[in-house]
């Protein structure tokens, strides 16, 4: 039999379903679709090749939210505790409980991939849209004689 040695990940994933742990009633176990697995300052990081995989992460029931947490995104302080075996660290250990962020209404406040750009401001300011319309120009022979005329503004 061997040991795992010492380790600590900082991961980040988005949850994809919860259910209870098989043999340890005050666990739960979080299955992740991981997208970040962030180094540790003093610890190996056994788990940087998870990135773009699911990974089951068994976390302290308390410190939880209670119901259904699909589509959360979760960022929290891990460790490699056995083979196939990975554990939150638990608030008592010293470090910070996990953060669980709700997921947000798609396209309700923010654009598709883009959390930090409200739906209403342009990426650029060329697709930036004039405060009033246009309009039409009016038809051929139509235009404005003498000083009613348009200016170019320089």
């Amino acid at each position: 039999m061997s040991s795992v040695i010492e380790n600590q990940t900082l991961l980040t994933g988005r949850v994809r379903s919860r259910e209870p742990h098989v043999s340890t009633e005050r666990w739960d176990v979080l299955h992740l679709d991981v997208s970040a697995a962030a180094d540790v300052a003093g610890a190996p990081n056994l788990l940087g090749e998870s990135v773009g995989h699911d990974l089951a992460v068994a976390v302290n029931r308390d410190e939880l939210p209670e119901g259904d947490l699909s589509g959360y995104q979760f960022t929290g302080p891990v460790r490699l505790a056995g083979p196939e075996t990975v554990l939150a660290l638990p608030a008592g250990s010293g470090a910070p409980p996990p953060e669980l962020v709700p997921p947000t209404p798609t396209g309700e406040g923010t654009r598709a991939g883009d959390s930090n750009q409200p739906a209403d401001e342009p990426a650029h300011p060329r697709d930036a849209k004039p405060s009033e319309p246009a309009g039409d120009p009016p038809p051929a022979g139509q235009w404005p004689t003498g000083d009613a005329g348009p200016r170019p503004v320089l």
